[in-house]
C-alpha cells in the first residue's frame, strides 16, 4: 500500500489529472473561442499561483504549492492539446 501513495506525490498527480479531465470535458461542451479563453485563464492563474507560491510563501511550503500549480498547468496544457485535436464526436 505504501508504494501506491508515491511518497506524497499523489495530490500533485491527482491535481494534474483532474485539470486535464476538466479541460477535455470543457472542450467537448463549449465553442472553440470560449474554450481557448477559459483555458488561457486557467493557465494564467496557474502561472500566477506558481510565482506567488515561490516569492510570497517561500520555503518548502511554497515549493509544494508551486509543484501543485505546475501540475495543474501541465494538465491544462495537455488537456487543451487533446481537446483541440480530438473531434467533437461522431454523433454530434
Amino acid at each position: 500500500m505504501e508504494a501506491l501513495m508515491l511518497n506524497g506525490w499523489t495530490p500533485i498527480l491527482l491535481a494534474g489529472i483532474v485539470a486535464m479531465g476538466l479541460v477535455i470535458t470543457l472542450s467537448r461542451k463549449l465553442s472553440r473561442p470560449l474554450f481557448f479563453k477559459i483555458v488561457l485563464g486557467i493557465a494564467v492563474l496557474s502561472v500566477a499561483a506558481f510565482f506567488i507560491s515561490m516569492i510570497v510563501i517561500g520555503g518548502w511550503e511554497g515549493m509544494g504549492y508551486s509543484f501543485l500549480s505546475g501540475a495543474v498547468l501541465l494538465g491544462t496544457l495537455v488537456g487543451m492539446a487533446v481537446g483541440a485535436v480530438s473531434d467533437r464526436g461522431a454523433a454530434s
